[in-house]
């Protein structure tokens, strides 16, 4: 699956407001640009993923990825304390995405 295969998935999932499917196919096509090299294209797919507001199960566990994939990014590029802060997030998103789901219980 190419860069405009992947494009296409988005546009597509974004026309029948699938976000957790936009999260996802940016997810790829960060982790595909990270390996690449092309560290700007990466953190612009996870930061577009991070910007979806949807709270599904799913979406959450894209968004921890998210934070998690941005990290290791910065820690490349050695802005460690802004690799730090992604972390946090990262962690943060996890635990209080569970402290919602049993408390709803």
């Amino acid at each position: 699956m190419g860069k405009p295969a992947i494009d296409k998935t988005v546009r597509l999932s974004e026309e029948i407001n699938a976000e957790e499917h936009c999260m996802y196919s940016l997810g790829i096509q960060g982790v595909i640009y990270e390996k690449m090299g092309d560290y700007k294209k990466a953190i612009a797919c996870f930061e577009k993923a991070l910007s979806y507001k949807t709270r599904s199960n799913y979406a959450i566990l894209h968004r921890t990825c998210s934070y998690e994939e941005l990290g290791y990014i910065y820690i490349k590029l050695g802005d460690l304390e802004r690799a730090e802060a992604l972390f946090l997030l990262q962690l943060l998103n996890g635990t209080l995405s569970r402290l919602c789901k049993y408390s709803k219980t």
